[in-house]
């Protein structure tokens, strides 16, 4: 769907506006393992479902977990662990701290942290082993 196209019944003429857990269930296509958010998306790189919820902004996996948990504790965050930014699936949605969800994402092999003077190093291991991206070896030709 189109950012910014709303799936919303047609209730002009009408004293009535879907509440957002209305309006979350209508943006969210079921499957039998994520559950896809339909609506809008958070804009750069890393995209999250977002709905508005009493004149603020929420991200859509955290409103689902909420619907099925109650409040999300102060200073933990929702991980998703299918690693589906836009699934809305509470089975696929676990609370923790910012720390296990980066932890998450080193486990998973999302990010390698490299210090800079390991860097030549690291990219030859990374090669040996068939990791490069066709991205890194593409701005490797142009500047040749």
């Amino acid at each position: 769907m189109p950012r910014g196209v709303h799936k919303v019944p047609n209730y002009v003429g009408k004293n009535y506006w879907p509440s957002a857990q209305e309006r979350f269930w209508l943006n969210v296509e079921k499957t039998d393992g994520c559950w896809e958010w339909q609506g809008t998306t958070t804009s750069g790189r890393k995209k999250y479902g977002v709905l508005r919820d009493n004149y603020k902004q929420v991200r859509a996996h955290r409103f689902s977990w909420e619907l099925v948990n109650g409040p999300i504790p102060e200073g933990l965050v929702i991980r998703h662990m299918c690693d589906n930014k836009l699934c809305v699936n509470p089975d696929h949605l676990k609370v923790g701290t910012v720390c296990e969800n980066n932890e998450d994402k080193t486990g998973k092999h999302k990010f390698i942290p490299v210090l800079p003077d390991k860097y030549e190093e690291a990219l030859a291991l990374l090669e040996e082993h068939g990791y490069v991206s066709t991205k890194l070896e593409a701005s490797q030709q142009e500047g040749s």
